[in-house]
């Protein structure tokens, strides 16, 4: 792959620009909601109408903050424990995930797609300690993005890494950080350099990680001026793994629309596939229930207008006695 700086623009990927002109002529079909009776959980969660806490690990900045102390009481008891170890149970049975994997293979082989992300819903029922177990997993790890939340009766705690957009919206700027590609620490600090450089020379990491920033290019092309790619393949480093990850980077207009903008990049290409609407129509065709807030994103709209959004990965959600997570395979 060529080389690629801040400076020199990336031109759409042409079979992804072939694909989305063949979708957006037609009428989309109706969304069906699959969601379980119940299910409540939104597609997208922003802290200030929440009962939130979100903030940055590198810095332990709180970025937001906001509700009654009370509201999730969790936060000022998270050290009580919990109660022996939590049983998942998958709600799809192995049998059936391997024939969707093995469908999704045949859509890739067909040239159909070139990369899709499938995931299961793994659930724990009949407990009453969920909320405090995810609390004390998501305050002790202090992920990179991380975050908890109240809405309603429902409560969400997110370990992810990954940024989907931040938006300078005074200044014209958005950008987006893909993360494709993982390693854990190493024991010392030869193995650990050992990982890092087996990650950055891995081919099928930089394949995958590669494809996320074409369709994350190609979706800020839509509403960009211009768009570059001022970092690719670089190694990210946290408190457990590796992260590979690039930085696509967009000027757009300072007057463009949040709707425009959100319809643009969501849901963001490195948890769908590519071409992504090819693959979130074999996603929904394969996954047997809605993904909720999974895949989706929350985050912060700071006072002068900005936007950060973080994928929603790694996320728990609870309601009453029922615990969610999803599971994915690439």
């Amino acid at each position: 792959m060529p080389s690629v700086t801040d400076q020199t623009p990336i031109p759409p990927s042409p079979s992804e620009d072939d694909y989305v002109r063949q979708v957006v002529s037609a009428e989309p079909p109706p969304l069906r909601d699959l969601r379980p009776p119940g299910d409540a959980c939104p597609a997208a969660l922003l802290a200030p109408h929440t009962t939130t806490t979100v903030w940055r690990a590198d810095t332990e900045e709180i970025l937001h903050r906001a509700g009654p102390p009370d509201a999730l009481p969790a936060l000022q008891d998270h050290k009580k424990g919990v109660r022996g170890r939590l049983a998942l149970r998958s709600e799809t049975s192995r049998a059936d995930f391997v024939r969707a994997v093995a469908i999704a293979r045949e859509e890739i082989a067909a040239g159909n797609v070139y990369l899709v992300n499938l995931a299961r819903r793994v659930r724990v029922t009949g407990r009453d300690d969920l909320a405090e177990a995810v609390a004390q997993r998501v305050i002790d790890a202090r992920p990179a993005r991380g975050m908890l939340a109240h809405v309603g009766g429902v409560i969400v705690g997110g370990m992810s890494m990954e940024l989907a957009l931040r938006w300078e919206r005074r200044v014209g700027v958005a950008w987006s950080e893909p993360i494709k590609g993982t390693r854990p620490r190493g024991a010392t600090e030869d193995l650990d350099r050992a990982e890092v450089l087996a990650l950055q020379g891995d081919p099928k990491e930089r394949a995958e990680n590669a494809m996320a920033v074409d369709v994350h290019r190609n979706d800020l092309s839509r509403v960009a001026t211009a768009v570059t790619t001022p970092s690719l393949f670089a190694v990210e480093t946290h408190a457990f793994v590796h992260h590979l990850v690039s930085r696509v980077r967009a000027e757009v207009p300072v007057d463009l629309g949040s709707e425009a903008m959100l319809r643009a990049m969501l849901p963001v290409g490195s948890v769908t596939g590519a071409p992504k609407l090819a693959a979130m129509d074999l996603i929904a065709r394969l996954e047997p229930t809605r993904r909720g807030l999974y895949t989706g994103v929350y985050g912060v709209v700071f006072g002068d207008g900005s936007v950060e959004l973080t994928v929603a990965i790694r996320t728990a959600v609870v309601a009453g006695d029922a615990l969610e997570i999803r599971r994915v395979v690439e």
